[in-house]
């Protein structure tokens, strides 16, 4: 439908090898963190067959995919083949003998078919146990030898989900160093969510593209076309962080949760719940979807949760539940995390070196899916 021929896998620092048998729970771990893809699915659907990068993509191969499959090896992966458990922990960093080893399997890898290497360095990516995704506090010495393994082998993609709440101006600078050397930089852009409609973030986009135009390496931004983040639904997100909302969004099926719903007495504990607690994230950001066959985005503006809500005369948490009600479960709430500055988005997705793609498609499927961007 969208004329997309090709799928990039193993995006964000995560990928199912390399691996040694006894540790792919781990990985599989790490992926439903990042990923919210759960690891039950992940341990039970692959067959698990391959140690190297270059044996995860003949496996793949054998399963006679639809589409063309390319992959980057996912920093993740490789660090905790090599460093193990301190491969999570902030400060730790791999000795000399790590590292060199490190770089040999992105290069063996790149040189089995991969096309590049991915890390994820954003601080909300966590493992179960709450620390960082493996990476995350990586040198950018570390990075950029591991990027020389992947140009020795050919060369290749450097993509990465940068820290930009903490560490923008290093970020920077590491997708200039990485180009330099001769990789091409792919990473998140956004056009942030300063609401004054200006176009600033957007200018200084394009200012930093056209400066890194002359490098060796190519830098091209992905980035996601509306506002947006999440999706509240009876599906996974529930509009409530509380023990009552928990137990309800722990029942098995939607059916099972609507039916909960339905009951007086829960449902008043419920909304009790709510009513006390509020909704887990500012109702003024979250938009109603309608319950249409087509969802309503409203770009352009439109009314949040907070002004349905007023104008119903309702807490905005009676106002969800009421919608549940009457759409048997199947409305939706959009709420904006990311790109509430719409006066950039069109400027952003102007740009020659950006393209519409952050829809996490694949991944975070009872959450959102803007697999349409494209």
């Amino acid at each position: 439908w969208h004329g997309v021929t090709t799928v990039l896998i193993g995006n964000c620092g995560v990928s199912f090898a390399p691996v040694e048998p006894s540790e792919t729970a781990r990985l599989a771990e790490m992926m439903e963190s990042v990923e919210a893809i759960p690891r039950e699915a992940i341990l039970g659907s692959l067959p698990w067959d391959w140690r190297t990068y270059p044996e995860f993509l003949s496996s793949v191969q054998a399963m006679r995919p639809a589409l063309n499959v390319v992959g980057l090896v996912g920093h993740a992966a490789i660090r905790y083949l090599v460093m193990g458990d301190r491969s999570h922990d902030e400060g730790a960093q791999p000795t000399p003998e790590e590292l060199s080893r490190m770089r040999d399997v992105v290069a063996e890898s790149v040189a089995g078919g991969a096309v590049g290497f991915s890390t994820s360095r954003i601080l909300l990516h966590r493992v179960p146990d709450g620390r960082k995704l493996p990476g995350t506090y990586a040198s950018n010495d570390e990075l950029l030898a591991m990027a020389d393994g992947m140009l020795d082998a050919g060369g290749g993609i450097f993509q990465v989900v940068p820290d930009y709440e903490t560490r923008a101006v290093n970020e920077f600078a590491l997708f200039g160093e990485m180009a330099e050397r001769g990789a091409d930089v792919l990473f998140t852009v956004g056009p942030g969510n300063d609401e004054s409609a200006g176009t600033a973030v957007s200018d200084m986009w394009a200012g930093f593209l056209a400066a890194n135009a002359g490098r060796a390496g190519r830098m091209m931004g992905y980035t996601m076309t509306r506002p947006s983040g999440s999706l509240i639904g009876l599906g996974e997100v529930s509009p409530v962080a509380g023990s009552r909302w928990r137990a309800l969004m722990a029942l098995p099926t939607i059916a099972d949760r609507l039916a909960a719903l339905r009951d007086t007495t829960t449902r008043a504990e419920l909304l009790e719940e709510g009513r006390t607690r509020g909704t887990w994230y500012d109702p003024a950001l979250i938009h109603p979807l309608g319950s249409g066959e087509v969802p309503e985005y409203h770009i352009e503006g439109g009314p949040s949760l907070a002004d349905v809500a007023a104008e119903a005369g309702v807490h905005p948490v009676e106002y969800i539940v009421d919608r549940w009600l009457e759409s048997e479960g199947r409305e939706l709430f959009n709420i904006w995390f990311f790109h509430r500055n719409r006066a950039a988005i069109g400027p952003l997705l102007a740009l020659d070196d950006v393209y519409p793609g952050a829809g996490d498609t694949g991944a975070h499927a009872g959450q959102l899916c803007d697999a349409d961007a494209p």
